[in-house]
């Protein structure tokens, strides 16, 4: 990763901590300074808009949603935070027509209750906006919330009597007593259409907004800010994230897209009704998933949830594919016991990114509770890897994200079942919390604050150690003394809490940053040694890797961690990065006048060269290399040797043309010499070279007077 990429992503991490903290001020310090560095980052842009917004500087926040807006037109949220900026600053007018925009927008990607509060909105600004009570009205016919339905269908019903539009005032009274025959107000709405009289103008009480807003169900994840307020643990925050999905899925794209919804604003209640008939008229296997689902949801509200899991399952049976139901089953056939059949339908959840965090943690409990321990314990540890990842940053994510599959690999060869219950319990403990969010994102804190070398930690590594939960507390106690200055205490805490977790590595490395910043190399480079031999071991050579690198900085000059380093990148097949590390080490035993290490490591970087698909321009350089040392070592032979051997890989290559000239008169075989200029000179002609052919006879002659004789005659031919 590039210098810059890191110090972004430094910049991003301080931004989203401030958030978490509601820090608004820091944020904002924070993200406008990543956004200097990465100007297009929209996460960036939207949080820094959010970090105005909570501040209350509107106008800030205005022209940054405006930004964000103009990058991402399919993001509904800038125009929803566009839309709440003008009411507040009192100008209804944009409010609306944001607010109208974002609703549409929520709806194409499925959600509807975000789209209802913009609607909602659009209304609080604009009571009489015909096109905002028309999809609220839908909405809530098709989510089964009548009264809510009936409320906007009569306000429709006011708004074309008030344009003159009898006939459509009519229908959409109709609609709301088909609805509601026993409504008193629908009632009442039709006695006065009949009568002549004028149907009440539309004002959004005070009283009604908040009803309306009652009404909707919470937001658990209010991704659009990519900040997350809930006061729930994962899986009940998932619970209530797939009811909310399940009840989106009653509505068919086709009713809801925008084009329909423009046309049905302009042809009154007709176009809604017409809508509305062809949602009524699918396939029989539709109409029966809608009828399960929608029973399933109303069982739902009445805490039956038995029937509840039945009339889902029949929904899912009938052709409901949507994730959220294997989760909603799952969660419910738990609840009842029926611990294989919620097995079956949470394992076909879990490959699903937002029910995977819940599905494994629900699976792990499941386990447990049928003593299948082994299993929980990696159920778990899937729970805690999709978990992980939420604490971090794309590039970061990618690298941990690969760190988890050793630790996953050597659990499942764990059959102690005192290790296997607690490392259930470690991570039930880190997650099944209401504040499992900031618990989570303080760990990872506290595990990059340990990390003087900047080298990313995956959790598990912290919580398959038995002692974990005492771990955390004591993790943050060592790191809190090594930043007031209190080193040899930190130290002596370090080795206290290793003599309890012997196995916790990445202690060790902190140890060994704490050794190194005291002064002592020599012990930091040993205790890093015995860390990245200790990752070869586990077979994670990516840690490893990371170790051994961590090593050459601080000690360049070593050779054992640059051969640790070089081992593990052939273990894992990075041949040329192989390579580039064995003539780094090359290098450093010929800065070291050890001209026969040298030469003997650069000949290891060509046996991995000619055993790999590595270019030939690769082997050319290191054979250089070594006929170079052979060379100042007047092995003369060996390198004409070589050269001879870059001939046949490289014609063109000049330099070696040169040595091998040179080398032979040195050994006074002018035959061969002379052989070799020859064919040299035959092959730049074949290719069109004369001029170059000139150029390298010229320089022979001035780098070596005595050539003169020799070369004379076919300098004439090449001039003539």
């Amino acid at each position: 990763m590039a210098d810059s990429d890191k110090i972004f992503e430094d910049l991003l991490n301080r931004g989203h901590s401030a958030a978490w903290e509601r820090d608004w001020e820091q944020a904002k310090t924070w993200y406008r300074r990543a956004l200097e560095k990465n100007p297009d980052h929209l996460v960036a842009l939207s949080n820094l808009g959010l970090a105005y917004y909570e501040l209350g500087e509107y106008d800030e926040a205005l022209k940054i949603y405006l930004q964000h807006a103009k990058k991402a037109p399919e993001d509904p949220v800038p125009f929803e935070k566009l839309g709440q900026i003008y009411e507040k600053k009192g100008k209804s007018e944009k409010a609306v027509k944001y607010a109208l925009y974002a609703g549409e927008l929520y709806v194409k990607i499925r959600e509807i209750n975000r789209a209802i509060e913009n609607w909602v909105r659009a209304t609080r600004n604009d009571p009489q906006n015909l096109q905002a009570h028309s999809r609220l009205a839908l909405v809530y016919e098709r989510l089964g919330q009548k009264q809510q339905a009936v409320r906007e269908y009569l306000i429709i019903a006011s708004l074309y009597q008030h344009n003159n539009d009898q006939e459509n005032a009519i229908r959409s009274v109709e609609h709301a007593l088909a609805l509601m025959p026993d409504n008193q107000k629908a009632q009442r709405a039709s006695e006065l259409l009949k009568t002549g009289e004028l149907l009440p103008f539309p004002t959004l009480s005070p009283e009604a907004l908040s009803e309306a807003e009652r009404e909707q169900p919470a937001s658990i994840m209010d991704t659009g800010e990519h900040l997350v307020t809930a006061g729930a643990d994962p899986i009940q925050e998932t619970h209530h994230m797939a009811l909310r999905i399940l009840a989106d899925t009653l509505f068919e794209e086709s009713a809801l897209d925008t084009q329909q919804s423009e046309t049905a604003s302009h042809r009154g209640i007709q176009g809604i009704m017409e809508g509305a008939r062809n949602l009524i008229s699918r396939p029989t296997d539709h109409g029966r998933i809608t009828a399960h689902l929608r029973q399933a949801l109303e069982m739902q509200t009445t805490g039956e949830e038995v029937h509840a899991a039945e009339d889902l399952e029949k929904a899912i049976t009938a052709g409901l594919t949507n994730p959220a139901a294997f989760f909603e089953l799952g969660y419910l056939r738990a609840q009842e016991a029926r611990l294989e059949s919620a097995i079956r339908a949470l394992q076909k959840a879990a490959p699903y990114q937002e029910y995977s965090l819940a599905a494994h943690l629900l699976l792990g409990q499941l386990y447990r509770k049928m003593e299948r321990v082994t299993e929980a314990a990696q159920e778990y540890l899937l729970a805690l890897r999709v978990a992980d990842m939420l604490t971090l940053t794309d590039n970061q994510w990618k690298v941990i994200d690969q760190l988890y599959e050793p630790i996953i690999e050597t659990l499942k060869k764990q059959t102690e079942l005192q290790v296997n219950v607690q490392i259930c319990e470690n991570i039930e403990g880190l997650l099944i919390r209401k504040d499992w969010r900031n618990h989570l994102v303080e760990v990872r804190e506290r595990l990059n604050a340990g990390s003087q070398s900047g080298q990313l930690t995956p959790l598990a590594e912290m919580v398959t150690h038995t002692e974990s939960g005492n771990l955390v507390e004591a993790l943050n106690k060592i790191y809190q003394l090594a930043r007031e200055g209190h080193s040899r205490s930190a130290m002596e805490e370090a080795f206290f809490v290793l003599q309890l977790t012997p196995s916790y590595l990445p202690l060790h490395t902190y140890v060994g940053d704490m050794l190194y910043k005291e002064g002592q190399v020599e012990d930091a480079v040993n205790k890093y040694i015995i860390v990245a031999r200790t990752y070869e071991a586990r077979n994670e050579p990516d840690r490893a890797i990371e170790v051994y690198r961590r090593i050459i900085e601080l000690v360049p000059m070593a050779d054992t961690p640059r051969r640790g380093l070089i081992s593990q990148l052939l273990t894992m097949g990075k041949n040329e990065e192989a390579i580039s590390e064995t003539m780094n080490l090359a290098d450093v035993y010929y800065h070291l006048a050890d001209l026969e290490h040298a030469r003997s490591t650069y000949l290891e970087g060509l046996n991995i060269a000619n055993q790999s698909s590595i270019a030939s321009t690769r082997q050319v350089q290191i054979l250089h290399l070594i006929a170079d040392i052979d060379i100042q070592s007047l092995n003369w032979r060996q390198a004409l040797r070589l050269f001879e051997q870059i001939r046949s890989i490289a014609p063109s290559d000049e330099e070696a043309r040169y040595r091998l000239i040179d080398l032979n008169m040195r050994l006074e075989q002018q035959s061969r010499a002379t052989a070799e200029l020859d064919n040299y000179l035959a092959y730049l002609e074949k290719n069109g070279k004369g001029k170059q052919a000139l150029g390298f006879l010229n320089k022979l002659k001035q780098e070596n007077a005595g050539w003169s004789e020799w070369l004379n005659p076919r300098v004439s031919q090449l001039t003539s």
